[in-house]
């Protein structure tokens, strides 16, 4: 006679003290907070909402899921389940599988597959980021770019100049006229004229 070790199909009301106090608060580990007031679909399946950011969440549990009892003959030396669930991250359902009411880590053993950044809704300032702006002038060596990315080379070609005018400054003090020319002549003047003539006139932002 085959001993089950949990009674799959018992009303859900009977675990909710356990999952307001074992489940529910295990999420807001993956930055999810749902409301522990849930609203019952029938006799033996819940549903809870929940937010995050960029998240509209949708918790269902349930005792009825033959995959409980499958669960508990194959793997109760890691918890014993009584609760199928289910996760829905706007839109998209992730299957969580055997949960137990009593044992919180069994919320950390179903959300190890689970990727909760992906599920995500883009804010505003994501979209902003992810925009591409091409250069004004459709000719020339310069692509499209996101903004952070113009942004950043404007100010890796202004510190390269400040390097470079640094050493200038330095030759001259010494009065060091070889090291001056060359610097200036063959490395300042191409990268100021590129900055000024070719870079700037093609940046987006001004």
């Amino acid at each position: 006679m085959r001993l089950k070790l949990s009674e799959s199909g018992q009303p859900i009301n009977r675990l909710e003290q356990n999952i307001s106090k074992n489940i529910l608060p295990k999420f807001n580990n993956y930055g999810i907070k749902f409301n522990k007031n849930p609203n019952q679909i029938n006799k033996y399946k819940n549903m809870y909402t929940g937010v995050g950011e960029g998240l509209i969440c949708k918790l269902y549990l349930n005792t009825t899921n033959p995959i409980i009892d499958d669960w508990n003959e194959n793997n109760s030396d890691l918890y014993v389940a009584d609760l199928y669930g289910e996760l829905k991250m706007n839109g998209k359902i992730e299957q969580l599988g055997p949960l137990s009411s009593k044992d919180s880590s069994s919320v950390d053993e179903a959300m190890k597959e689970i990727n909760v950044s992906s599920n995500k809704m883009a804010s505003d300032e994501e979209i902003e980021n992810g925009k591409i702006y091409p250069p004004k002038s459709k000719s020339g060596s310069l692509k499209p770019m996101t903004k952070k990315q113009w942004i950043n080379m404007k100010n890796a070609l202004e510190n390269e100049l400040n390097e470079i005018k640094a050493q200038l400054q330095k030759a001259d003090e010494e009065d060091d006229d070889e090291t001056y020319y060359n610097l200036y002549k063959y490395t300042y003047k191409d990268k100021r004229d590129y900055f000024d003539k070719v870079f700037m006139p093609n940046y987006p932002f001004i």
